[in-house]
């Protein structure tokens, strides 16, 4: 087996894709096409054969009829797009992935199905996950098969008073009281309450770092409508114990200074000209101001907020980290799918952007992140730096602590701990109740 990827791209015709497999898998092929005997024993002489029979259409349109829906689904999302199978795409929009998309530990197959098709997709290295359907096919399928269905956003027309999550080693269920915060006049309302404790030199922040300190933090916190989403002075109980701390009382120092309203003055921030002004202002439009402002700046990494994530201020992982300006764009983007005034499952939102392919990276190697231990805790391990554990994340913060906190998006949260149980299987997470204080959004509405 030759190591490497022959197929950086798609190939142009089946022949060559036939060419570049394992002389077991063309046998296997071969007998799937019913050559008739005497049938080639050498490698090229089988995939010719196997060229000549998949030339014709009515065999073509009998492997396409013998595929269930799931496969002829696959194909139709494949043709129609690039070439190429996207499986993370297509799993997220059709819930599961067909038989032979992914690796498999022998070059065998189980026939059936999967004879079927491997006649129409290849993998990209010899014994690998299938991925591309070869131009010739794509074009001579696209003759007889529809366009796959646009990705769609699922709503929700009536929140839950309640939800239930499992707690605990034993998963007891326990239920949790979903608390819905409407946000737009609560943003009005604390842009000028902010804005008027910066007027009034009461807003410390580092000037190394620009980040608010405590007591900054805890005297927005005091004059927020209807308070911050948790109690942002809860104390531990035990040492090992997580509180939430604040949100968007921590969120306000840095869209003031993102968006121009305040700058940073000795060791407080001050209204500039820029904010004086907005002061007359409709508080909607300065809003919108601020939220165009904070998609273009790299003042603050909400990624960094995911403070269990360790790795991410030294070294290689400062450095792997993606510019958050692209990630915010991306965001906005599905943002702007979302129908206004309905209610949308965050679970179901990362769902849709996955399907629609509007895609963001948070970093671009996560081995440099971790739990607990560099070593063995690490991020790079299979099942570590799913979607949800990274990407999921700072979606979480990005939706809660600011895109909220401007009212942008009402919310529907509980407390986070053990609101979400897909970091549990992950080394160094048995003392942790959340892996985010942002773990307990579970719906918003545009």
């Amino acid at each position: 087996m030759r190591v490497g990827s022959p197929f950086e791209a798609v190939p142009a015709t089946l022949l060559e894709a036939l060419q570049e497999q394992n002389a077991e898998v063309v046998r296997q092929l071969m007998k799937a096409v019913s050559v008739p005997k005497p049938q080639p024993t050498r490698k090229a002489d089988m995939a010719q054969v196997i060229a000549e029979r998949m030339a014709d259409d009515s065999l073509l349109r009998d492997i396409w009829a013998q595929l269930d829906a799931l496969e002829q689904m696959a194909v139709r999302e494949t043709i129609y797009d690039d070439g190429k199978f996207d499986a993370t795409r297509f799993e997220a929009k059709h819930g599961a992935l067909p038989g032979g998309f992914r690796r498999s530990t022998s070059y065998r197959h189980a026939g059936g199905a999967d004879d079927r098709l491997r006649l129409l997709f290849v993998p990209r290295y010899r014994g690998g996950p299938l991925a591309f359907v070869p131009a010739d096919l794509a074009a001579r399928l696209r003759e007889f098969t529809s366009p796959p269905p646009e990705a769609a956003l699922r709503t929700i027309e009536e929140l839950p008073e309640t939800v239930s999550i499992l707690v605990g080693y034993d998963e007891r269920e326990t239920t949790k009281t979903l608390d819905v915060r409407h946000m737009e006049r609560a943003a009005a309302t604390d842009l000028r309450t902010v804005m008027r404790l910066v007027s009034e030199g009461a807003i410390a922040v580092s000037a190394k770092t620009r980040r608010p300190s405590a007591a900054a933090v805890r005297r927005i916190a005091e004059v927020l409508h209807q308070g911050d989403f948790y109690d942002p002075f809860a104390e531990k109980q035990r040492k090992w114990d997580q509180v939430p701390g604040p949100i968007r009382a921590f969120a306000w120092p840095w869209l003031l200074q993102a968006s121009g309203l305040a700058r940073l003055r000795g060791a407080r921030l001050e209204l500039t000209r820029k904010g004086r002004e907005s002061l007359t202002v409709p508080a909607h439009k300065v809003l919108r101001d601020v939220w165009q402002a904070w998609c273009g700046s790299n003042l603050l990494d909400e990624f960094s907020r995911v403070d269990q994530i360790k790795g991410q201020q030294r070294g290689k992982g400062r450095r792997g980290l993606t510019a958050v300006a692209e990630r915010r764009y991306v965001v906005a983007e599905a943002l702007s799918a979302c129908p206004v005034d309905a209610w949308v499952a965050f679970d179901d939102f990362g769902l849709f952007m996955r399907a629609a392919s509007l895609n963001f990276s948070v970093t671009t190697d996560p081995w440099d992140l971790y739990l607990f231990d560099q070593n063995y805790g690490s991020l790079g391990y299979e099942g570590s730096h799913t979607w949800e554990i990274i990407e999921g994340r700072y979606l979480l913060c990005l939706l809660l602590e600011y895109v909220a906190t401007i009212g942008m998006v009402d919310v529907a949260f509980i407390p986070p701990e053990h609101a979400r149980a897909d970091f549990q299987h992950m080394w160094g997470s048995d003392e942790l109740a959340y892996l985010s204080r942002y773990d307990g959004l579970l719906h918003f509405r545009l």
